[in-house]
């Protein structure tokens, strides 16, 4: 495993973004856990999500899910309580 460095201009190669998202996708782990493993830093505050969106990968099914449900509408609650 490659230890990534933040360069000194504060942009992540694109190569170590691909590095970093394949690695993700290719484990059951979080992103957190991948981030910190690669990075060294705790908090990866959505970059690599971030970057599969730039970079055309498709997110995994289980974001796909969170992100597609929706609330439950004002009206709904109220239906549902009498």
């Amino acid at each position: 495993m490659k230890k990534i460095v933040k360069p000194e201009n504060g942009y992540y190669l694109e190569s170590d973004k691909h590095l970093i998202i394949k690695a993700y996708l290719s484990s059951n782990r979080t992103k957190q856990s991948i981030w910190e493993e690669y990075t060294g830093h705790a908090e990866e505050h959505g970059k690599i999500l971030k970057w599969m969106r730039e970079l055309g990968y498709e997110a995994p099914e289980k974001i796909r899910k969170l992100v597609n449900q929706s609330p439950i509408s004002d009206g709904d609650r109220t239906n549902s309580i009498s």
